[in-house]
């Protein structure tokens, strides 16, 4: 059963997302959900899994040495962040790789989705929200889910870089 035939693709099908630049993503909680804490007198107040996320994002260099992390916000129910790819990337693509035959025609269920490409956008914050899943998962902290997918700009000057700051 072809569940999801015509999933559609929201990055900018044209545009190779590990390229050096300023991208600015923003990352939701399921049903806007309120989970990373409350806005107390005009201040953020972290929840333990608001907490966490915000100590998940600051370390994302960590695990991927090619970014920076430029300003983020972690708001109750979602995060803005822009982060720097600040190196390229010899990056392998997952469509370079010899596929099975059995393997080849599960792909064709998602025609219009793009590997994921290593330390590429898409990559980066995937491991982002897998991570604090798992982490509250692990931990049994209350029941935890993202939106499925993120938003994103791609930053095309400084004046929209100060805007966006």
């Amino acid at each position: 059963m072809k569940i999801f035939k015509n999933k559609k693709q929201f990055r900018y099908k044209k545009f190779d997302y590990s390229k050096l630049g300023f991208y600015f993503v923003t990352i939701c909680t399921k049903d806007r959900h309120f989970f990373f804490g409350d806005i107390v007198d005009a201040k953020m107040h972290f929840s333990e899994i608001g907490f966490i996320a915000n100590k998940f994002w600051q370390e994302i260099p960590k695990s991927y040495p090619v970014v920076k992390s430029d300003r983020y916000v972690v708001m109750p129910n979602h995060i803005h962040g822009i982060i720097e790819i600040i190196k390229d990337n010899d990056a392998l693509r997952l469509d370079d790789v010899n596929l099975k035959d059995d393997d080849s025609e599960k792909n064709s269920d998602y025609p219009n989705l793009q590997p994921l490409k290593k330390n590429s956008l898409s990559s980066i914050i995937s491991h982002f929200k897998g991570g604090l899943k798992k982490y509250c998962n692990k931990n049994n902290l209350e029941y935890f889910a993202w939106q499925d997918k993120f938003y994103d700009h791609i930053i095309r000057d400084e004046a929209d870089l100060n805007r966006i700051r």
